[in-house]
C-alpha cells in the first residue's frame, strides 16, 4: 500500500449537527454533534457490500447530491477504496452510496474493473478512487445526471505512477454511462479553437501536456507551459 495501512482501517462516520435552536442544552449548541452512524464492512456486509482487509474503504470521499432524484434515498456519495482488488491487486474501487435521513446506507452501487459499467482499463496498483470529486451535471441536457472525477495515482500511462484521472457520466442509479480519461503527455497536443477547457495548475507544479479524450464533442484539452 502505498499509503502504509495494510489492514481495513478507515471508515466513514456521518456527523449529524445540531441546528441553532433550544441552546438551553449543551447538545444543541451549533456543531455538537447529534448521531453518528457508521459505515464500514460491518454495516455494509449487511447489505451485501464486501469491504476486504487492505481495501482502504474512505481513502477519499465526496457528496453527489440527491443522486436518484424522486428515489428513496436523500442523498448519495461517493467513498473510495484504493486497495480494493477487483480484477487484479489493489486496481481500486469507488462505491456509490445511496442514504437515508438518518444517515444510513440503504443502497449502493461499486464501480470498478468489473462493476458499475466501467469501461477505463485499470491496471494493478493503479488505486482508482485514491480522489473522489463531484462535478455536477457536466452534461447538461446529455442522458447524465451528474459527472464525477476519480484520481488513480498508480495510472503508468506514459510513464511510472503518473497517475491519471477518469470522469465518470453517471444515471440516477450509481452507474457509469461513459468514461474519459486524463493522462499526462510529453508530446505536443493540437489545440482545439472552441469549446476548450483550461485546467488551473499552479505555476510551481506545471506539467508539460494535459489532455483527454472528448466528452459528448466538447474538446477537454489543456496546455500548461513548463514555465512560469
Amino acid at each position: 500500500m502505498s499509503r502504509g495501512l495494510t489492514t481495513f482501517g478507515l471508515v466513514v462516520s456521518l456527523a449529524m449537527l445540531a441546528s441553532a435552536v433550544d441552546f438551553g442544552t449543551a447538545s444543541a449548541q451549533p456543531g455538537n454533534v447529534l448521531s453518528y452512524p457508521l459505515i464500514n464492512s460491518i454495516s455494509l456486509g449487511s447489505l451485501g457490500a464486501q469491504i476486504d482487509d487492505g481495501d482502504e474503504f474512505g481513502d477519499a470521499v465526496a457528496f453527489l447530491g440527491d443522486l436518484d432524484g424522486a428515489g428513496p434515498s436523500v442523498a448519495a456519495m461517493a467513498v473510495g477504496a484504493i486497495g480494493d482488488d477487483d480484477g487484479g491487486t489493489q486496481r481500486g474501487a469507488v462505491w456509490i452510496l445511496f442514504l437515508n435521513s438518518a444517515g444510513a446506507v440503504i443502497s449502493h452501487q461499486k464501480i470498478s474493473s468489473t462493476a458499475g459499467g466501467f469501461t477505463g482499463s485499470l491496471a494493478s496498483n493503479d488505486q482508482f478512487g485514491s480522489s473522489v470529486v463531484w462535478l455536477g451535471d457536466l452534461d447538461g441536457a446529455g442522458p447524465s445526471v451528474g459527472a464525477l472525477a476519480v484520481g488513480a495515482v498508480g495510472d503508468d500511462d506514459d510513464g511510472l505512477n503518473r497517475g491519471a484521472v477518469y470522469i465518470l457520466f453517471l444515471n440516477s442509479a450509481g452507474q457509469v454511462l461513459t468514461t474519459k480519461k486524463v493522462i499526462t503527455r510529453s508530446s505536443a497536443v493540437p489545440w482545439r479553437a472552441w469549446e476548450t477547457w483550461m485546467v488551473p495548475v499552479p505555476a510551481w507544479r506545471r506539467w508539460p501536456w494535459v489532455r483527454s479524450a472528448t466528452i459528448t464533442g466538447a474538446s477537454i484539452a489543456a496546455r500548461c507551459s513548463s514555465s512560469t
